[in-house]
């Protein structure tokens, strides 16, 4: 038989505990797919318990996560403007 089990958060009544196997399919739903922000590691912890699941090491698991999405090291190895074009505002 298969358990689902639950963690008490701060602002739900419940959170769903989550399998490892289930949470590389939540993160990349959430980071990639759903809303598809490519946010840091703290953004997408915040809205895998906003959703309602948990696992007890997601902080780890969303650090390594991000740190590991192609398309998010794309965008921060790139400058987006370039060093000729910077003006200071003084």
């Amino acid at each position: 038989h298969r358990y689902n089990l639950y963690n008490q958060g701060f602002t739900q009544l419940f959170l769903k505990c989550l399998r490892a196997a289930e949470t590389k399919y939540v993160m990349a739903e959430i980071h990639e797919e759903c809303w598809g922000q490519h946010s840091g590691h703290k953004n997408l912890t915040r809205k895998i318990l906003r959703v309602g699941y948990y696992w007890p090491t997601i902080e780890t698991k969303t650090i390594n996560y991000v740190r590991r999405c192609k398309r998010c090291k794309k965008c921060v190895d790139k400058p987006h403007a370039l060093a000729n074009e910077l003006h200071s505002l003084a």
